[in-house]
C-alpha cells in the first residue's frame, strides 16, 4: 500500500524537477519511473537513464557524483543486457569521476569497482576483476574501522 503510494509521489516529485528545469517530456512514462529496469523493461529503462544522465551532465556538470551516479546506473543496465562493450566505458569513467570528486577512499568509489569487477568477470579478465574488487573490499573495511 504505502510502497505503491511513495512511487507516485517519487515519480510525481521528479517529472516536476524534469518540467521545471525545462526539459522537455514525451514519454513521461520513461522519464520518471526507474522501476522499469526492475520489470526487466530494458527499453524504458535505458531511456531513463540516458534522459537522467543528459540533465546531470547539463545542469550539474561532466565531473559531478550525480552524473557518475547515472553512469554506473547506465552501465549496469547494460551490463545485465549483457552489453559489456557499452557497459565498460561508462563505469570506468563514473569510477574517474567518483575518484577524483570524492576521493579514491570513497565507499561510492567502492560500488563501482564491484560493478566494473562484476563486468570483468563475466568477460574472462580475472586477475584485474580481482584486483578490483581487492580494492573494493579494502575501501568497505577501512571505513568499517572509523
Amino acid at each position: 500500500m504505502f510502497y505503491g503510494f511513495s512511487c507516485r509521489l517519487i515519480e510525481r516529485a521528479h517529472l516536476i524537477f524534469l518540467l521545471s528545469s525545462g526539459f522537455a517530456c514525451d514519454d513521461r512514462r520513461a522519464i520518471v519511473s526507474p522501476k522499469h529496469q526492475f520489470l526487466r523493461d530494458y527499453g524504458s529503462s535505458e531511456r531513463y537513464h540516458l534522459h537522467a544522465l543528459t540533465i546531470r551532465e547539463q545542469l550539474l556538470g561532466a565531473m559531478h557524483p550525480h552524473t557518475a551516479r547515472s553512469l554506473n546506473n547506465l552501465g549496469e543496465l547494460y551490463s545485465a543486457q549483457e552489453r559489456y562493450d557499452e557497459a565498460e566505458p561508462l563505469l570506468r569513467r563514473a569510477l574517474h569521476i567518483r575518484e577524483v570528486s570524492l576521493g579514491s577512499a570513497n565507499t561510492d568509489v567502492a560500488t563501482v569497482l564491484e560493478n566494473l569487477a562484476r563486468l570483468l568477470h563475466n568477460t574472462a579478465r580475472e586477475a584485474e576483476a580481482q584486483e578490483l574488487e581487492e580494492r573494493a573490499k579494502s575501501i568497505r573495511n577501512g571505513k568499517k574501522k572509523l
